[in-house]
């Protein structure tokens, strides 16, 4: 097991822009906030990414994107990571019409996490759950992989893979932190997946407790699901919080002593 300590808080607030994988959010739609349209949220598609530019579509929000102004002060926010990222920026548009955004140099994260996220690299085994999920004596059949986790929380963990999966399916999985920590099998929703190289993709798992599951499942799946998954609830998450952060701040003073 690897384990190195949690990402600081200034993550969750304000950071460099340097430091997004800018790539990432091609393909993605990304939301503008003007003063010129106060109150009136506009989405559009990003179509092409440069170091510190996005390169936009011209056909979202009815042609409100096509008549904004040039060279004003925009607000710009997108899902970066499971995260909801705000950037300031200038909008600009072409002689031809196309626009852009140049990002200014600092972001703000709008959500912090609610878990210490860990640099921790731990093999896990995972399967999707089809529906309706199979009988219980047939969970064992469904296709598995096994890969490593990049990093973990109690509330859910980052891992790559050579496959891609849809944003919120379902999974069964099998992360060996020892029955103590977290039961052999649990379940998990896919939160985003975003490319990360060739053939490799970047997927945030969250982690579904016992105590929330009937918004996910409706009891005839719940019937067919095996018990061990139902072990893994909202006081356990919070001492598996507890116990993972205090391992790694102990880690953290031997590094330093």
């Amino acid at each position: 097991m690897k384990l190195s300590a949690p990402d600081s808080e200034r993550e969750y607030q304000e950071f460099d822009t340097s430091s997004l994988e800018i790539s990432l959010i091609v393909g993605r739609s990304v939301v503008l906030l003007s003063d010129q349209m106060p109150g009136k949220p506009l989405q559009a598609k990003v179509i092409q990414a440069g170091r510190m530019s996005l390169s936009i579509d011209r056909g979202g929000q009815e042609g409100l994107i096509d008549s904004l102004v040039s060279d004003q002060d925009v607000t710009v926010r997108f899902n970066y990571k499971g995260q909801l990222v705000s950037v300031p920026a200038v909008f600009k548009k072409s002689a031809t019409g196309k626009g852009s955004l140049v990002l200014g140099v600092r972001a703000t994260a709008l959500t912090r996490r609610r878990f210490a996220r860990l640099n921790l690299v731990q093999p896990v085994k995972l399967a999707m759950l089809p529906s309706p999920p199979p009988q219980q004596h047939k969970i064992a059949r469904l296709r598995w992989l096994e890969t490593d986790t990049i990093n973990c929380s109690s509330g859910g963990m980052l891992i790559d893979l050579s496959s891609f999966l849809e944003e919120l399916c379902y999974l069964i999985m099998n992360i060996q932190l020892g029955r103590s920590l977290m039961p052999p099998l649990l379940l998990g929703q896919v939160r985003h997946c975003q490319e990360s190289g060739i053939g490799h993709f970047h997927i945030g798992v969250e982690f579904i407790i016992d105590d929330v599951k009937t918004r996910h499942f409706p009891l005839s799946t719940l019937k067919n699901l095996p018990p061990v998954v139902f072990e893994y609830t909202a006081v356990r998450r919070d001492e598996l919080n507890r116990q993972l952060s205090a391992q790694v701040q102990n880690s953290s003073r031997m590094q330093l002593s």
